[in-house]
């Protein structure tokens, strides 16, 4: 999968990306950014069910892709 946004353009690949179907089609997703400490981010491309695609016959379709912030699991404290 190729990713690209302001900050770039990633190239995902193998173990990388995640796939995963449902009832609305294929979801693939990748993470962006990878920190326990800090939180995280994902992006998940929801590619849709098509029927009768060939390469003389592509069709267009119209898909949502979802960005997910995640918290981190650590807390600063001031000790006294």
């Amino acid at each position: 999968m190729i990713y690209e946004d302001r900050d770039g353009k990633r190239t995902f690949r193998g173990k990388e990306v995640q796939v995963l179907g449902s009832p609305l089609g294929t979801l693939v997703t990748v993470v962006l950014k990878l920190n326990i400490d800090t939180g995280g981010l994902t992006f998940t491309l929801l590619v849709p069910k098509v029927f009768e695609v060939t390469r003389q016959k592509p069709v267009a379709f119209v898909t949502v892709a979802i960005k997910t912030s995640s918290r981190g699991t650590s807390s600063a404290r001031a000790w006294i």
